[in-house]
């Protein structure tokens, strides 16, 4: 190899030799000057010196490859991402934290005020609740705490059982806490920005795709885009207007995004003339939102009543789904309410707004998931109903997998 082949650009990217093959070249460069005779062991001073200037050179070139991989989005990571994906003007979403409803009662005999309260769980994890409410002797009122970590913080039915300053008041928690979610990955990262604007989209609607996955706490959007001169028709019904939008947005359970930041995205990623369509969906899947837009001229606000920007929030289904599964060899029921039912839930929950269920899919991903022992199926998949395959533009929400066992065929039941 040459010393000027240590590192070199081609047309498959940047090139660069191994430690092990610059210190072959240095080798054979000093033999070439001093003779073929000379001692470049490492036991000698020159055979110390050769093996130090390999690796200062290593480290170069690598450092070089470092670099150059961090300049393409596809390979870079951490901090180096980050600057890339805010050129698509993608940032990364921060770990929100875990939150949870209290139903608290005053035991005292006089009113009682909470200010910005902790409450502690099991754990010992504490929980704050920011705000204020005066509590009336005897009357259970409503509150919202959050978790003080960040991340994915468990919290059951009756795991936060009180208050840190033992205060006169009962705490009851009749549902378990929307899980938080831990700060975006590379991958996850990476995978939204190529979904935005920046990655691919020069048109409207990618640049407000885009725009909207970057609201932290946003996790899905539909878009319908009637470029026709006539009314077409959404899947939950929802008429859209000629030479307009309906847009369907998921959000992050536990997240709170303001209606406004939301409606201002939508009117200001709009080409002029072009409308939304308030939803007509049923509200078993979403509710309709809106927000008229404020115009802000040379610097005072001005309210106007036109145009409203609509909007679908979706809100999860879960159609029952039941799955027979024949036993064959080595086939467990713990594999099934512990592997495969959760793995299926997970693979519905990730389903993107709109798509419909079919017994094919399910079949696929169920065989899929099977365990095997020594490389052989532990079960067959047998019957598969799916109570309604259509979905009304929204998103699956599966939260309970049960099996159950009739003259030796099982069934899975997804609900």
């Amino acid at each position: 190899m040459l010393i000027s082949e240590f590192i070199k650009f081609t047309a498959g990217g940047l090139q660069t030799a191994t430690f092990t093959q610059i210190r072959a070249t240095l080798v054979e460069r000093y033999r070439s000057i001093y003779g073929t005779d000379i001692d470049l062991s490492t036991g000698t001073a020159d055979g110390e010196f050769v093996n130090e200037t390999a690796l200062i050179i290593n480290n170069l070139v690598q450092a070089m490859s470092i670099l150059y991989s961090n300049l393409d989005v596809r390979t870079a990571s951490g901090t180096y991402l980050d600057a890339l994906c805010a050129l698509s003007n993608v940032t990364r979403k921060p770990a929100t934290r875990s939150n949870a409803s209290l139903l608290v009662t005053n035991t005292s005999q006089v009113n009682l005020t909470l200010n910005d309260t902790e409450f502690y769980d099991q754990a010992g994890t504490t929980w704050n609740y920011n705000g204020s409410i005066t509590l009336i002797p005897n009357e259970a009122q409503e509150i919202t705490v959050v978790c003080s970590e960040l991340g994915q913080v468990q919290a059951p039915i009756g795991w936060i059982v009180g208050s840190v300053e033992n205060l006169p008041i009962t705490v009851v928690q009749e549902n378990a806490a929307n899980v938080g979610s831990e700060e975006e990955t590379d991958v996850e990262l990476r995978a939204r920005r190529n979904q935005s604007s920046g990655a691919a989209g020069t048109t409207v609607l990618a640049s407000l795709v885009g725009a909207l996955f970057n609201l932290s706490g946003v996790e899905d959007v539909k878009i319908y885009n009637n470029n026709t001169d006539s009314d077409i028709s959404a899947k939950d019904t929802t008429t859209v207007s000629p030479h307009s939008i309906y847009v369907a947005i998921r959000k992050q359970e536990g997240v709170t995004i303001s209606e406004e930041s939301i409606g201002t995205i939508i009117y200001e990623k709009l080409t002029p003339g072009i409308g939304t369509n308030e939803s007509d969906c049923a509200s078993a899947n979403g509710t309709h939102k809106n927000y008229t837009y404020v115009v802000k001229l040379l610097g005072a606000e001005i309210e106007i009543t036109q145009p409203i920007v609509y909007w679908k929030e979706c809100k999860g289904i879960a159609p029952q789904i039941t799955i027979q599964l024949n036993p064959t060899t080595y086939f467990s029921s713990d594999n099934i309410s512990n592997i495969v039912g959760p793995d299926l839930i997970e693979y519905l929950n990730k389903l993107e707004i709109g798509t419909d269920l079919t017994q094919s899919a399910i079949l696929i991903e169920t065989i899929s998931l099977d365990p095997l022992f020594k490389g052989k199926p532990t079960y067959t998949v047998g019957t598969i109903t799916i109570a309604s395959a259509t979905n009304p533009d929204t998103y699956y929400k599966y939260t309970t997998a049960t099996v159950t066992e009739n003259q030796g065929v099982y069934t899975l039941t997804l609900t």
